[in-house]
């Protein structure tokens, strides 16, 4: 995986990149992907800019965007969100569909739990979708430990009123 170009992007420059549409384009086509396959939401993960924006305006979000540097495409992008606790939410970890599988998931998490140690942060906390097959799996193999269940009733704000099902969120956390 060193062969990717990783750029890290801070929030300020994040939200006014002219590049922002691509970043939120590839992100929405991969949690599409789940959404296909496990038909959990009927809405992409982000409905418009506005909606990323706000998920990282926050001063010590970053977003990670990894490119095949040959291809110069988008094959991964995730980030994390500081919170008051010391810990980071890790934001949007996502990876192109016909790499699934491939280790760069993996790769890009590591780096992005990297990249928060480095800042100081001693947790990172992932919340996943308990319907999205393996995923709880793929967190647990990489040492998150479940903290809570919560169940939402279909259309819940939680998740903005996209899940089409009744769904249960796992919080997750790892120590740093």
């Amino acid at each position: 995986m060193a062969n990717l170009s990783i750029t890290v992007i801070p929030s300020a420059q994040l939200v006014a990149s002219p590049q922002l549409s691509t970043y939120v384009d590839f992100i929405n086509a991969c949690f599409g992907t789940g959404h296909k396959r496990f038909h959990c939401f009927g809405a992409a993960r982000f409905v418009d800019l506005d909606s990323f924006r706000s998920e990282f305006s926050h001063p010590g979000c970053v977003l990670a965007v990894a490119r095949d540097p040959k291809a110069g495409e988008i094959v991964a992008a995730g980030g994390y969100k500081p919170n008051d606790d010391g810990s980071v939410d890790l934001k949007c970890l996502s990876t192109a569909e016909h790499l699934e599988g491939t280790g760069i998931g993996t790769y890009m998490n590591t780096y992005i739990e990297n990249l928060a140690r480095d800042q100081g942060f001693t947790k990172i906390n992932a919340v996943v979708v308990k319907e999205h097959g393996d995923l709880l799996g793929f967190y647990e193999r990489r040492g998150y430990k479940s903290v809570r269940h919560e169940r939402l009733d279909v259309g819940s704000p939680e998740v903005g009123g996209k899940n089409i099902v009744e769904i249960v969120l796992v919080h997750t956390q790892k120590d740093l």
